[in-house]
């Protein structure tokens, strides 16, 4: 692209540039929809990563051994309550971050040109995906 053709796009905001064509508002509710997907899955890796953690202090066991050493019952039960929250929060952050993907596929979809025409044949239908 000419450097003319980028300065008068951006001096006018690309609401009239020449090869420039306005996203549909479902397309741009879908941007947002995938990075809020985004956020919630980086969340959700996290607490399922602190929630792996923990649970590697509650396994600290040798194969054939059967009593924890070095670990006393109240921090077993502290690692055992952060292992299960983190997994819980993980859980219903990852869910949501799948929830706000389909959303936002949604939303593509629908933002995307189609045409409908009657004909004598019946209904066409036609569009493109990007």
């Amino acid at each position: 692209m000419r450097p003319v053709a980028l300065l008068w796009m951006v001096s006018l905001g690309c609401a009239h540039a020449p090869g420039w064509a306005p996203q549909a508002p479902a397309r741009q509710g879908a941007f947002g929809a995938f990075a809020a997907a985004a956020a919630l899955g980086a969340s959700g890796a996290v607490f399922a990563v602190q929630s792996n953690a923990a649970r590697g202090e509650l396994n600290p066991l040798p194969t054939g051994q059967t009593k924890a050493t070095g670990v006393t019952q109240a921090q077993a039960f502290d690692a055992y309550q952060r292992a299960t929250s983190d997994a819980r929060a993980a859980t219903a952050l990852l869910l949501c971050a799948a929830g706000a993907g389909g959303v936002g596929a949604y939303l593509w979809w629908r933002g995307a040109p189609a045409t409908v025409a009657v004909t004598p044949a019946g209904v066409a239908v036609s569009g493109t995906f990007p």
